[in-house]
């Protein structure tokens, strides 16, 4: 088990004044906060600054994929506003993450590879044309992104176990995890339950939705980060 786990926040939001307001119910905890595609766009190089300058570190959750000169660009921008993490998708190839790993090489940012969204189920997979199933999806992808470099992924808690066996150093970043059994998120299709992420290996735990509508988030994230 990992000596040092962490947990991101997924702040899910649409506007810099809801983030802000959910920071300060945080009190004193200082956990990564993750910036989705909703988000991202309402918010300013200073806005990263400030979090930074507060203690937070910035998960930028963009998932990159596009021709391999437009993501090692994109890579390198996100490295200059002081992002700690970002996504790309491990299925845009050899090249594409040879380059985002070039762009982010010096800067403390690492890239995380997404292997196959936890809304996807082999039916979906069947649907975009891919006969594996969806683990078998999921180890290829890690291979093909370990073959160049790449040592941190995004799966689900179902993976863990698979993936941390056949590539021991993996680094694993594990969202579609819930609190409580009985609220789990509707449109996630591989989620558990966070502590069973964690007896699995997550180096990364991924919580948005279940910490942001607790009665009080600051208690469920403290009860999270004591867990870690």
């Amino acid at each position: 088990m990992p000596a040092k786990r962490d947990l991101a926040l997924a702040l899910d939001f649409e506007s810099r004044d809801e983030l802000l307001a959910a920071v300060g119910r945080l009190g004193s905890a200082r956990p990564i906060l993750k910036l989705g595609l909703r988000l991202v766009p309402h918010l300013t190089k200073d806005d990263i600054r400030y979090l930074k300058a507060i203690g937070f570190r910035i998960f930028v959750d963009v998932k990159l994929h596009d021709i391999p000169s437009q993501v090692e660009s994109a890579v390198r921008t996100w490295s200059k506003c002081g992002a700690d993490f970002v996504t790309i998708h491990a299925c845009g190839g050899r090249e594409m993450i040879r380059q985002a790993l070039l762009a982010s090489q010096g800067s403390g940012l690492r890239v995380l590879g997404v292997s196959v969204l936890t809304s996807l189920d082999a039916a979906d997979l069947s649907d975009i044309g891919v006969s594996r199933d969806v683990s078998s999806q999921v180890v290829a992808l890690a291979g093909l992104g370990r073959s160049e470099g790449l040592n941190s992924f995004v799966c689900s808690a179902q993976e863990i176990s698979l993936l941390k066996e056949k590539f021991p150093d993996i680094y694993l970043v594990t969202p579609g995890l819930h609190l409580d059994e009985n609220a789990r998120a509707v449109d996630q299709k591989r989620g558990l339950h966070y502590r069973e992420a964690l007896e699995r290996g997550s180096d990364m735990l991924v919580i948005g939705r279940a910490i942001w509508q607790a009665p009080d988030p600051e208690a469920a994230v403290a009860r999270v980060m004591g867990d870690l």
